[in-house]
């Protein structure tokens, strides 16, 4: 599947980078929920790239599939 973003057409694919915003969106909790859950290792890590957090959508979705468990028994 394909969306049109800004004159460009991206395809949907596991390489896209969540924000903070969008992983509340997708775990249907606060923004400030998922910060305490990665301070509590209840949630992956995320990727800084610079001083921007963001997520790998195909970890997210692998620590979704395995259950969410916390961080330290993520299977990788």
């Amino acid at each position: 599947m394909t969306r049109k973003n800004n004159d460009i057409e991206t395809a949907d694919c596991d390489f896209q980078m969540l924000t903070a915003q969008d992983v509340a969106a997708r775990l249907q909790i606060s923004v400030r929920g998922v910060w305490r859950q990665v301070s509590k290792g209840l949630l992956p890590e995320p990727v800084y790239v610079g001083r921007l957090a963001r997520w790998p959508l195909s970890e997210l979705k692998d620590w979704m599939d395995q259950g969410c468990p916390p961080r330290n028994r993520l299977k990788r």
